[in-house]
């Protein structure tokens, strides 16, 4: 668990606050300003991006949660940047890959692929589906208790079974008539 301290540059550098973030090791953090809000983007080092509203942030907060994130690659986030102009974020990977989205983690592409799309037309974003290596990713699987169930091949074909039945093959033959 890291902590992200924050200060403000525009009151003489007062101390702000700080909350609680997860996966921090390589911190990359980035703010864009938009018509309402300041958005704080943090990169972790197994391919997140979060997205943390700073109007919602107050100094006697412990923990700010992020209002929104997205698995952007399979590793380690090395570079992040925002282009308001456009509002898209740009992602760059220790897996080899760069890779554009909008503001909201919509997935727009990768750069250097045989699909084109343009950041000016939605239309041609790859959203709502997600880079394929991130889809299959171990890490990318939803965490629920019903994944982690160790189970046995006869479960499967005999539920009801104690272990004492197990190991011991039973075969049901079923006959099937055919009219011609």
């Amino acid at each position: 668990m890291g902590c992200l301290n924050l200060w403000s540059v525009l009151s003489g550098g007062k101390f702000v606050g700080s909350f609680k973030a997860s996966r921090f090791q390589e911190k990359i953090i980035k703010l864009a300003k938009t018509d309402k809000t300041t958005l704080l983007y943090a990169a972790d080092q197994i391919g997140y991006i979060y997205v943390y509203d700073m109007e919602k942030f107050a100094p006697e907060q412990k923990s700010l949660r992020a209002e929104n994130f997205w698995r952007a690659h399979t590793c380690r986030i090395t570079g992040l940047q925002i282009v308001d102009n456009d509002q898209v974020v740009l992602t760059s990977s220790t897996d080899c890959t760069v890779r554009l989205w909008s503001v909201h983690g919509e997935f727009i592409g990768t750069f250097g692929q045989s699909e084109s799309w343009s950041v000016h037309i939605p239309s041609s974003w790859k959203h709502p589906a997600v880079p394929y290596e991130v889809l299959i990713d171990p890490l990318s699987l939803p965490d629920h208790e019903i994944l982690n169930l160790k189970t046995h091949p006869s479960d499967a074909i005999s539920p009801g079974e104690t272990e004492a039945h197990r190991g011991e093959l039973k075969v049901s033959c079923i006959t099937l008539q055919m009219i011609i």
